[in-house]
């Protein structure tokens, strides 16, 4: 998968550390990975049309999303300073757009975008190798994205108020009834698309994507899945061996 690539002189690769002054910036000078996905972009856009000051930390909490270094850095220039240009690659669940964008070009680009490739709504919004929890059915209300596990869903706005699920990466998903993986659980198959079952909408408080460890299963019922999908099922379990690990989402 394409990503975002930025040119940022301030940045220490693999150590994440900023505050270089200008006479070190050509020997650390690197391409970083940063990648915008819908989520990340709708936010934007919106504080940007209410004409609040980009910030990462703004994003991140609207978002949920945790930011790498370099999509911290570029978010925050365009704050900072909204003439400046940089060249990006937005990502929905339905394409990607290389652009050049800056913090006064920044809404019209991206509306342009979202209606060309019609990934902006729905499900469609959900990119290629993340899990999407929704907070309404059929894939609308607000959205958060995982790729690997989150022990307490409050981290990303969702907790206790998933209703909709997309499962576009390549393992199962396991929602737990409680944080930090405990109780109750239902596996979402890999490709299911769909509303949760209705004793599970709004109940779900932490995430593992992949296998968990977990024992005997007391029921399967069939998870309502868009129909191009591979027919997928959610598994309910009664006894849980929590995993360790922090929440990952990006």
């Amino acid at each position: 998968m394409q990503k975002l690539f930025v040119v940022l002189f301030a940045i220490v690769v693999g150590l994440g550390t900023v505050g270089c002054d200008k006479g070190e910036a050509a020997d650390i000078a690197e391409d970083v990975t940063c990648q915008l996905v819908e989520p990340v972009v709708a936010a934007v856009a919106t504080k940007l049309r209410a004409g609040a000051t980009v910030t990462a930390g703004l994003i991140v909490a609207a978002t949920g999303i945790a930011l790498s270094t370099a999509c911290t850095y570029l978010l925050d220039r365009l704050g900072a300073a909204p003439d400046e240009e940089h060249d990006v690659v937005l990502e929905s669940g339905k394409g990607q757009k290389s652009a050049k964008i800056s913090g006064k070009t920044f809404i019209s680009v991206t509306d342009k975008w979202c209606n060309t490739t019609g990934g902006c709504t729905g499900y469609d919004r959900c990119p290629t190798d993340w899990v999407c929890l929704f907070t309404d059915s059929e894939g609308t209300g607000k959205m958060s994205l995982f790729t690997t596990r989150s022990p307490n869903l409050a981290d990303q706005h969702i907790d206790a108020a998933a209703i909709s699920v997309f499962n576009r990466t390549g393992k199962i998903a396991t929602l737990y009834a409680a944080r930090d993986y405990h109780g109750d659980t239902y596996t979402v198959a890999k490709t299911a698309k769909g509303d949760l079952p209705a004793e599970w909408r709004g109940k779900a408080r932490s995430i593992i994507v992949g296998t968990p460890k977990t024992s005997s299963t007391t029921a399967t019922p069939t998870m309502p899945i868009d129909p191009t999908t591979t027919k997928s099922t959610i598994t309910r379990t009664t006894s849980v061996t929590p995993s360790s690990g922090a929440s990952t989402t990006r």
